[in-house]
């Protein structure tokens, strides 16, 4: 494909955006060309998905306007698109596949769209200008390394729908200083927060019972804050190691 592209047209009528209509007769599985220098996308209202692969590894993409009309982005649709730095998400989108945004290096802001219920495994992997995200009250499970490696990540705000938090959801959020975990949320499995070097509290705002032992592994915590009267129920779910830094939400506010 041209290299001196400066804007690639979707044809009108087109209904999915895959890897044959970005570079066509390529296959994804013996490698394919990719458009590395800076261009833009035309997107008509007529695409309902983008597919698998659509832009993977393409470094030169900019910028996208995706219409209201498409409900589905598959898997690896967008990986490895470091010179995205911002992309906006119609409500209209429902389900977004695994590994979409990894390894996207220039997105510094994302919002995830109001009827999306599960973030997939490796969604914003390895995503390390990410520093903010939104998510909404339809989300009950981040999944599989979510965020693993997102080391600009400085702050989020986990919704009070989420259910389940998979494992290493946020390993190696190394900027991750302070989490706060709803009572909605029932597990906190393998490495969830493992590696989260400058992590320095965390509060439970409910009970959860199924805690693992090494979710908060390697990090520097220096204050998990429970429900009143709840400190023997977390010496039960958390590693003993983190006992002595096990306080009552009531004794944070005085301090």
């Amino acid at each position: 494909m041209d290299k001196e592209i400066k804007e690639l047209v979707i044809p009108e009528g087109t209904k999915v955006i895959d890897i044959g209509v970005t570079c066509p007769g390529c296959n994804p599985e013996e490698g394919y060309p990719v458009l590395r220098e800076p261009f833009t996308v035309k997107v008509p209202s007529s695409v309902t998905k983008i597919g698998s692969f659509a832009f993977e590894c393409c470094t030169g993409l900019q910028h996208i306007e995706i219409p209201s009309s498409v409900t589905t982005i598959e898997q690896r649709a967008f990986r490895g698109c470091t010179g995205l730095t911002n992309i906006e998400l119609p409500d209209s989108v429902t389900e977004i596949g695994w590994y979409t945004f990894a390894e996207c290096t220039g997105l510094t802001t994302f919002r995830i769209p109001r009827l999306v219920t599960v973030i997939m495994d490796n969604l914003f992997e390895g995503c390390t200008g990410l520093t903010s995200i939104e998510i909404p009250m339809s989300v009950t499970e981040i999944g599989l390394e979510a965020f693993k490696g997102c080391t600009g990540l400085k702050s989020i705000k986990l919704p009070a729908s989420l259910k389940e938090l998979s494992p290493c959801a946020f390993e190696g959020c190394t900027s991750l200083r302070h989490i706060v975990i709803p009572p909605s949320v029932s597990l906190i499995d393998d490495i969830a927060f493992a590696r989260c070097f400058g992590l320095e509290t965390v509060t439970f705002e409910g009970c959860i019972d199924e805690i693992d032992e090494d979710s908060f592994k390697d990090t520097t915590l220096k204050a998990i804050y429970v429900p009143e009267g709840k400190v023997d129920h977390y010496k039960k779910a958390l590693p003993p190691d983190l006992h002595p830094i096990i306080v009552e939400q009531s004794k944070k506010e005085e301090k």
